[in-house]
């Protein structure tokens, strides 16, 4: 590979793309600073220039965090911001979303200027400690593609000549600048120096987000196709439809697979994997979960809050995400968010809460929801984590927090943008089921809360409030909210230790402080809930969304391609005897002729099904044929109830079902690391013996039963709704006009 050509002075660039979905149009600019740097076999230089990126970028106290994202003057950093060293030259960038035209220019100036400050002044010694630390953490962390991991971590240095085992010796680094922080903190300002603010090979990279970009894109697809087609000769226009019609028959005939080495059904262990466990307070308030592993000196702790949907209006379900969110990034009593960052930093591997929907493993339909909550230490900062805990679940700070908040909202709203435009087909899935009733008719129905939380909806909630001038009604929900849902009485924990006797008895001694001090300061919200709902009805907050969804939904987003889903409601618990042949029979169909007629024939991304415990959904991505998409929904299924004796008629074999079982449980028995073991115990309440009987009816189901439950997914009888993310339609598209349509 050789070297990229060096610019001897700096390059701006000016390119068009997709307008951001859901973005205010006054802000429809990204703009990227970027620098290529040293080369990868530079162990030492890529080491600290990866140090001094995450310095600068990573977390509330980062000065290009405070510079850019705490201004609010764009909605959050571009994907490609950071160091980059997996290519033969490295590079660095920095950039920023949404932001107004008018803006370009004073946030590349901001950029520079924190640039020039960092190596002139370098970074205080306690970040400089505990990001050193948390490479420790994670390097001593056993995950379960631990091993893989280290390979990666070789191979791109191996591959471009360097020294493989470099890698392999990053702690004797980290050692060495824990021991000299000082020093460290000259080596960073040198490499800032020399490899970025004297390296004139700088592009900086302007965006302009139009709203007729996809028109242009095909427009230039369109004469790029025409002028290719017109300099075929009549042999050459000859010889294309003959190699097509080639294709078209090889597509048609089923893959010989017989070749190919395999492993066979009786390779697969009948018994599933059992890790220890002891329960205290089973069924009782603050039940825990002790499961003893080898975790490397590793303490995880998992909590969860339980809460009653049907004592939130539906129409603040949304703000739950907010709050968890919130809840360890605003700060708590005595300090404000950036302290309160940096000691999270200092103590722990991240402390994370957010919104869990769980499905009951017996009870078709029914469901419980959570407040998930996740941190790890080492052992010797076991106490520390249980303190910050506890202060986030008793003194988390809203009030006064309004500047804080709306970074937040805008972070959170850059974030679910680039997963529309990356993953369409997750959100259309999200809102199809969302248009479904709920089995149980006294709770919301489960796909629509999850929807409120992570789909369309929150999407659109988030838009809404990042556009209020004042955020104080913003805060007083939060505030009810948390006195509301952090009740310590519905919790629960689960930990994953080193079974030693000082390593318990300090994680018991944690567990009971922590139990103490919540109690005695839990703060209720409930008596100002009503006063929550009357805001709204004032118009203080954002409108609720429309509710019902309905059963054919179309969302119009920039692009030129469709992500499609269709929904059908089923309640097919864990425990159902006919949840193990739905979830085969999916996955025949997705690896089979979805894969041939939606993604090899139509030209989709990608295409297949998919089943959980409230049903199976149909889903494409990336699909230039929608309407062909949506007639495959249903041809496909059909197509196998046709008599099996016609000729050519399609038919689940024993290959492959034995195929469909094979990738099942290529991620039923996938490596689990040892912070996860009995985690499906703790969270979804899976029993031991619940999962035996599961294993033993995937390898025990049979082509018969399989292709039975075909009549199930076929039942038109059953509820289902049908969502389409995809470009704006035009006024011709009469076959949409009995959907709902809506436009982000």
């Amino acid at each position: 590979v050789g070297m990229q050509p060096r610019y001897s002075v700096p390059v701006r660039l000016k390119k068009s793309g997709p307008v951001i979905a859901g973005s205010d149009p006054s802000k429809q600019f990204k703009v990227a600073v970027g620098y290529l740097t040293s080369v990868l076999n530079e162990v030492d230089t890529t080491f600290d220039l990866s140090v001094a990126s995450s310095l600068m970028l990573n977390g509330p106290n980062a000065p290009m965090y405070k510079t850019l994202i705490d201004s609010n003057i764009g909605l959050g950093y571009t994907s490609n911001t950071g160091y980059h060293d997996y290519l033969k030259e490295t590079s660095f960038v920095v950039g920023l979303n949404g932001v107004a035209e008018q803006e370009l220019e004073d946030i590349e100036k901001r950029i520079l200027e924190v640039l020039h400050d960092s190596a002139s002044n370098g970074f205080p010694k306690e970040r400089i400690v505990s990001l050193l630390e948390q490479f420790e953490l994670g390097y001593k962390h056993i995950s379960a593609n631990y091993g893989l991991t280290i390979l990666k971590s070789i191979l791109h240095l191996w591959v471009h000549s360097g020294p493989p085992a470099q890698p392999l010796l990053i702690m004797n680094r980290v050692r060495e600048y824990l021991q000299h922080p000082e020093a460290a903190n000259l080596r960073l300002r040198h490499v800032i120096r020399e490899e970025i603010l004297e390296n004139t090979h700088r592009v900086t990279l302007e965006m302009k987000c139009s709203s007729s970009y996809s028109e242009e894109e095909a427009l230039q697809e369109q004469h790029l196709l025409a002028r290719s087609v017109g300099d075929l000769s009549p042999q050459d226009r000859k010889e294309l439809v003959e190699k097509a019609d080639l294709l078209r028959a090889a597509q048609d005939q089923p893959p010989n697979t017989s070749c190919l080495p395999t492993l066979k059904i009786s390779d697969i262990s009948r018994d599933v994997q059992v890790w220890p466990v002891y329960i205290e307070n089973e069924g009782g308030p603050y039940e825990t979960m002790w499961f003893p592993q080898q975790t490397n000196g590793i303490n995880n702790v998992h909590g969860m809050i339980s809460f009653d949907p049907t004592q939130i209006p539906l129409d603040l379900l949304g703000f739950i995400p907010i709050l968890c969110s919130a809840l360890t990034r605003v700060g708590v009593e005595g300090k404000d968010y950036r302290a309160l960052a940096q000691e999270i930093e200092s103590h722990t591997g991240g402390i994370s809460i957010s919104p869990s929907l769980t499905p009951d493993p017996v009870r078709a339909g029914d469901y419980s929801v959570n407040l998930s909550i996740h941190s790890h230490a080492l052992e010797g900062r076991t106490q520390d984590m249980f303190k910050l805990i506890t202060g986030i679940l008793t003194s988390a700070t809203f009030k006064g927090q309004d500047q804080r908040l709306r970074t937040l909202l805008l972070q959170s709203q850059n974030s679910l943008n680039s997963g529309l435009m990356q993953r369409g087909h997750s959100f259309a899935l999200m809102r199809a089921s969302a248009g479904l009733p709920g089995i149980i008719s006294t709770k919301p129905s489960p796909s629509l809360i999850q929807e409120l939380w992570s789909g369309l909806s929150q999407l659109q909630l988030l838009k809404s409030l990042t556009e209020m001038e004042d955020l104080r009604p913003l805060v007083e929900i939060l505030h009810t909210l948390s006195g509301l849902l952090l009740d310590p009485k519905r919790s629960r924990f689960s930990l994953t230790f080193q079974d030693v006797p000082d390593n318990t008895k300090a994680l018991k001694k944690s567990l009971e402080g922590l139990k103490m001090t919540w109690e005695a300061k839990q703060n209720c919200g409930k008596t100002i809930i009503e006063q929550v709902i009357q805001m709204r009805r004032e118009g203080l907050l954002p409108k609720a969304p429309s509710l019902p969804f309905g059963e054919k939904q179309y969302i119009s987003i920039p692009g030129t391609v469709h992500y499609v889903a269709q929904a059908v409601r089923l309640g097919l618990p864990y425990t159902s005897e006919h949840s193990p042949t739905i979830q085969l029979l999916t996955k025949v169909l997705s690896q089979g002729p979805f894969h041939r007629v939606i993604r090899e024939k139509g030209g989709a991304y990608g295409a297949g099904l998919q089943s959980s415990s409230f049903g199976f959904s149909y889903y494409s991505y990336r699909d230039p044929c929608l309407q062909q998409t949506l007639d495959a929904f249903d041809s496909i299924p059909r197509s196998y109830r046709s008599d099996p004796s016609v000729t050519g008629s399609p038919s689940i074999g024993p290959d492959e079902l034995k195929e469909a079982k094979l990738s099942i449980f290529s991620d039923i028995d996938a490596p689990v690391s040892p912070s996860e073991r009995g985690l499906p115990r703790f969270q979804s309440g899976l029993t031991d013996q619940m999962r035996q009987l599961r294993r033993e009816r995937l390898l025990d189901a049979t082509v018969n039963q399989v292709t039975n439950e075909i009549d199930l997914i076929l039942d038109h009888s059953i509820p289902r709704a049908t969502c389409v993310v995809g470009p704006s339609l035009s006024s011709e598209s009469s076959e949409f006009q009995q959907w709902n349509l809506i436009s982000m």
